[in-house]
């Protein structure tokens, strides 16, 4: 069944949108900030370079004054598409990355509320390229262990119950002693 599990497709890609969409956003942030400085240093040298070829009068031809100019409008134009192209490929790929962590913790979070509803049989599964496998590994160690705790007690409580079965057969015990035991034992019953 593990092996299944990491042939499942996903379908949905944002399932804890506050988290996701921070992250993501931050990622972008981030991705506009460094294409922002490392842009405008090579802008500033592009500007500084071309004004030198013409200050220094390297550069006489108007037609290579044109073509320089040119070369900067072309630049700044694929500046701009950088910029916006590493600003979308953030934005998703944060989507992406930011899905390996919600996934799991929304999962947990399932199986935790099926716990806290009494349910102790639940295991918890993640796909293998998931993180938190540990974490994994120990809510199925927790859910264990209330599964074996559950049962001693229920041990016990079966122990007492046959007890109080006893006793009632017997009868030898006063009348209000005896509706006492007889409603204890029903609610024990109906554990």
């Amino acid at each position: 069944m593990a092996e299944n599990l990491s042939r499942i497709r996903r379908t949905q890609y944002v399932i804890a949108k506050g988290f996701q969409l921070r992250f993501a956003v931050l990622l972008a942030i981030v991705g506009v900030f460094v294409t922002s400085v490392v842009g405008f240093i090579l802008f500033t040298v592009l500007i500084k370079v071309q004004s030198l070829l013409i200050q220094k009068n390297l550069v006489l031809s108007p037609d290579v004054i044109d073509f320089v100019q040119a070369q900067r409008t072309i630049f700044i134009y694929s500046l701009a598409g950088t910029f916006v192209g590493v600003t979308l490929i953030l934005l998703i790929l944060g989507i992406f990355v930011s899905h390996r962590l919600a996934g799991p913790i929304f999962a947990i979070g399932r199986k935790m509320n099926e716990v806290a509803q009494g349910n102790f049989t639940v295991a918890l599964t993640l796909r293998k390229t998931d993180e938190f496998q540990d974490l994994k590994d120990k809510f199925n160690t927790l859910v264990r262990a209330l599964q074996n705790q559950v049962k001693s007690e229920l041990i016990k409580l079966n122990a007492i119950i046959e007890l109080y079965k006893k006793v009632l057969e017997k009868g030898d015990l006063p009348a209000d002693v005896l509706t006492d035991v007889k409603t204890s034992l029903r609610e024990l019953q109906s554990f």
